[in-house]
């Protein structure tokens, strides 16, 4: 029962699509492989990004809980990163701070902006934007946050005018000297 040249034709053909298909596969596998590394080559140059900025940033769920943050949104908030998904942004706000907060939320994809004081530090001024957004149908909204601390700002702008207020005391005096000696 030695093989007819028929079924001898049908092996080879068969062979010959195997191995097509498998350097099909082969060149498939590959083209995934670099399109993984380009992937985590953007997600690692975005993260580095995102960690690097001067101002917090934070991702948060439909209750307020942090699904990510940046360890300046946890330094500014002046709570531990790993804490934050624990505690709602609103509970580290002063009751002033969280009607602002649950005032109307821009429609997605629009952004507001406004400032909030944190319970913990009466003397902090943080500059909240935030947008809402919908990742896609299937997912639930979330809101971006960028949050910017204004305290040193406003201290500065403080002694700033209490400087320019003091100068102009001084100058007001130096020219009742000038008119009472003169």
């Amino acid at each position: 029962s030695f093989p007819t040249r028929r079924s001898a034709e049908l092996m080879v053909d068969s062979r010959r699509r195997a191995i097509a298909l498998n350097a099909k596969l082969r060149g498939e596998i590959a083209a995934r492989e670099r399109s993984e590394a380009s992937l985590r080559r953007s997600e690692n140059l975005q993260r580095s990004l995102v960690e690097s900025l001067g101002e917090g940033v934070g991702l948060f769920d439909a209750e307020g809980r942090v699904v990510f943050a940046n360890q300046t949104l946890a330094d500014t908030l002046g709570v531990a990163r790993d804490a934050l998904s624990t505690t709602t942004f609103s509970e580290l706000l002063t009751e002033d701070s969280r009607r602002q907060l649950n005032e109307v939320a821009p429609p997605d994809g629009d952004r507001r902006s406004y400032e909030v004081v944190l319970a913990h530090d009466k003397s902090s001024l943080l500059l909240v934007t935030e947008t809402r957004f919908a990742p896609s149908e299937s997912q639930a909204e979330l809101t971006l946050r960028a949050v910017r601390d204004l305290s040193e700002r406003v201290v500065t702008e403080r002694r700033q005018r209490d400087l320019e207020r003091e100068l102009q005391r001084t100058q007001a005096l130096q020219s009742l000297a000038v008119m009472a000696g003169g």
